[in-house]
């Protein structure tokens, strides 16, 4: 069973941005930073600003910098995370009511995360079993103004085979074998390309894949036999 796909929220509220002002989700936002903080004096205090209620903060903009590690920002990410993973995790409790031993994948996109989902939150989620998120792309991919680079992919990978070796889920990228620039044409790779990096993606996500079935479905592994 799969939740999500390339938009993992109303793809139109994102595309035009009309969430950002949508008053739920500004709530949800409000009492996300309340929780967090427990106080506007102590959130103003880690943010450096001086707002007198949690209802009255506007969502946070992304600097030009090529990453962002400002506090606003920073809770902007952790709170799209979570509120990704508690609508993820409401779907799956459903779907394992009802098929108990199927096993459930969320699968996530650029809308939730800046750059990818936070898998280490993912963890504590009791119901999905596999976690799919961006980006380990041929060629760059532009989100956010930041490419997929391949040096990018390859530090995904180790945490992702952490993740799976000590946390019982499985977390895999989405691996594009040819990916599109925004206003540029496909580049599609070469042979040579296809014959250096498509192997190593391929053993990387049939080697997660049967770990994450041998380690949280033994069952399973059996079935195949």
């Amino acid at each position: 069973a799969l939740i999500g796909g390339e938009g993992d929220v109303d793809w139109e509220l994102f595309r035009f941005r009309t969430w950002l002002s949508d008053p739920e989700f500004l709530d949800a936002w409000g009492k996300w930073l309340e929780r967090r903080y427990g106080s506007i004096s102590s959130l103003n205090l880690a943010w450096g600003t001086k707002f007198r209620c949690f209802s009255r903060i506007p969502i946070p903009k992304r600097s030009t910098r090529r990453f962002d590690l400002s506090p606003p920002w920073l809770d902007w990410v952790d709170f799209l995370d979570s509120y990704g993973l508690e609508q993820a995790e409401w779907q799956a409790s459903i779907m394992k009511r009802f098929s108990p031993h199927k096993l459930v994948m969320i699968r996530w996109s650029w809308l939730l995360c800046w750059l990818s989902v936070n898998p280490w939150l993912a963890l504590k989620t009791p119901h999905p079993d596999i976690i799919q998120c961006k980006d380990a792309s041929y060629r760059e991919e532009v989100v956010g103004n930041v490419g997929g680079v391949p040096g990018r992919w390859r530090v995904n990978m180790a945490c992702e085979f952490s993740i799976a070796r000590t946390g019982g889920k499985i977390v895999l990228p989405e691996m594009d074998i040819a990916q599109k620039e925004r206003g540029k044409p496909i580049p599609y790779p070469s042979p040579e390309d296809i014959l250096r990096d498509v192997p190593l993606w391929s053993n990387y996500a049939g080697g997660q894949m049967f770990y994450a079935l041998y380690k949280i479905r033994p069952e399973n592994m059996r079935a195949l036999k």
